[in-house]
């Protein structure tokens, strides 16, 4: 089972992600997340704090990033009988996209490769409690964790989701082990 979490910054998911491999690991899940912390993810990250890039270039190297980790770790995993659980996944590239002002359905064309989760669990959140959050954990936010992108990032995800099958949207603003247990809960009805 190939099992997506999204959202936008600060709606929580990595820290549910971790206790979701918590509670699954012995069920032979394993945890991952995009960008990864292959040379690829860890130049973009470098990239995206040293200079400005432009939306297409950000999709094409997250793209880059995402065929390097279903070549390499997703897809030999599920083919190992693993679930695995993502940290983000295409989605995010998609809302992220849609957000700043890109068009839908290039991004769409450039990840149709890629394999769909069985269930992507949408943590919706409010933006403003979102930069909330984001400005608890660091003082200066990146361009991703601006309040009215953050916003049409949002509205990415929930039009995503309508046209999407797999989709299971979490309220995330309940604790972190009730979101936990709602996933767990969906997730092992399809086990």
């Amino acid at each position: 089972m190939f099992v997506a979490l999204e959202g936008i910054d600060g709606s929580g998911k990595s820290t549910v992600a971790r206790l979701l491999y918590e509670s699954l690991k012995g069920k032979g899940f394993v945890l991952t997340r995009e960008p990864t912390e292959s040379r690829i993810g860890i130049f973009i990250k470098e990239l995206l704090k040293e200079q400005e890039l432009s939306q297409d270039t950000i999709q094409l190297l997250f793209t880059a990033d995402r065929a390097y980790h279903m070549e390499t770790f997703v897809e030999p995993m599920l083919k190992e009988g693993h679930g695995v659980i993502t940290d983000r996944y295409l989605f995010s590239t998609i809302a992220y996209g849609y957000g700043a002002g890109l068009e839908v359905e290039w991004i769409e064309k450039l990840n149709s490769r890629f394999r769909i989760p069985d269930l992507t669990f949408l943590m919706d959140l409010d933006p403003e409690t979102a930069v909330q959050r984001i400005g608890k954990r660091n003082e200066k936010g990146e361009f991703f964790e601006k309040l009215d992108f953050l916003k049409r990032v949002r509205e990415g995800y929930l039009m995503l989701s309508k046209r999407y099958d797999g989709f299971v949207i979490i309220d995330a603003s309940m604790d972190e082990r009730s979101i936990r247990d709602s996933i767990l809960s969906v997730i092992e009805d399809k086990i």
